[in-house]
């Protein structure tokens, strides 16, 4: 719940405080390129590179107190950490974080499985 409150906040600042024109939502394609984070108000549809993503996080985490060898895949590894201490089974771990995932997995089975999010949300997963 904190994760979105402080998303709520930052597009509270972005579009009231930054001068960042307000999206228009009519249409996907309309706002669908347009990325959370963002370099400045030119580049709305620009992804971070991955060394400021890095940089960044390394930034928050020293900040946080947290440390990790992991920095941008720390929040997989804790999940993946999470779930198996939850009892979800490893096959449940690899579907839900979609490690070798074959072509059934990636194309068709949309759908995270529910033993995975229970598991990862701290709950019993049956």
């Amino acid at each position: 719940m904190a994760g979105l409150s402080a998303l709520a906040i930052y597009f509270f600042w972005r579009w009231h405080y930054s001068r960042e024109s307000f999206p228009c939502f009519w249409t996907s394609q309309d706002w669908y390129n347009i990325k959370v984070l963002k370099r400045d108000n030119n580049h709305l549809t620009e992804p971070l590179s991955d060394s400021t993503a890095a940089s960044w996080t390394r930034r928050l985490y020293s900040e946080a107190g947290i440390k990790s060898s992991k920095v941008t895949h720390a929040g997989w590894v804790s999940g993946a950490r999470l779930a198996e201490l939850n009892g979800v089974s490893e096959d449940q771990i690899r579907r839900g974080g979609r490690w070798n995932a074959d072509q059934m997995t990636g194309c068709y089975l949309t759908t995270l499985p529910q033993s995975f999010m229970h598991g990862i949300a701290d709950f019993d997963p049956d």
